[in-house]
């Protein structure tokens, strides 16, 4: 029963190799003598580099999983950082908008002052109370000292 290659391809192989048949035979056989114990069955060693194959292979996939976990993670976390930002940009404009609106409304008030600051004192130059004063519809206007009752009486100013 022969298993594989003839005698003659054996001698053939041993040749290129430049050894005589036997010397190629016994170098194969010592190479090989703790190899196996029965034909194709695994040695102790590829027996444990396997198992350190299957382990680096669980730890790959662990990796490989840890990994498309933390990438989500980060996509999400980027995310909510845009949507932040956004929200802090709206924010910010926002704040610009009220502070314009602010700015405006304490020029306003600044300016209202100053008019009646002015009208106090142009009041003053003509010895005119703030009591001798109403409001109409087409502005401000005097009234005479003796009106004066008869308006707080139906209204206080």
């Amino acid at each position: 029963m022969s298993i594989g290659c003839s005698m003659a391809e054996y001698d053939n192989i041993a040749k290129s190799h430049g050894l005589p048949t036997g010397e190629w035979v016994r170098s194969i056989l010592e190479q090989n003598k703790y190899s196996y114990g029965k034909l194709d069955e695994p040695t102790e060693t590829e027996m444990e580099q396997m198992r350190i194959i299957k382990g680096l292979q669980g730890e790959k996939v662990k990796l490989i999983l840890a990994k498309e976990i933390s990438e989500k993670l980060l996509i999400e976390k980027e995310a909510i950082v845009n949507k932040l930002e956004t929200k802090a940009s709206d924010s910010e404009r926002k704040y610009d908008v009220i502070r314009k609106e602010c700015n405006h409304l304490k020029q306003e008030l600044n300016n209202s002052n100053t008019e009646l600051n002015e009208l106090r004192l142009k009041m003053s130059k003509m010895n005119i109370g703030i009591d001798t004063i109403i409001e109409n519809n087409n502005g401000w206007r005097f009234m005479d000292a003796n009106l004066i009752a008869d308006v707080k009486s139906l209204k206080r100013l």
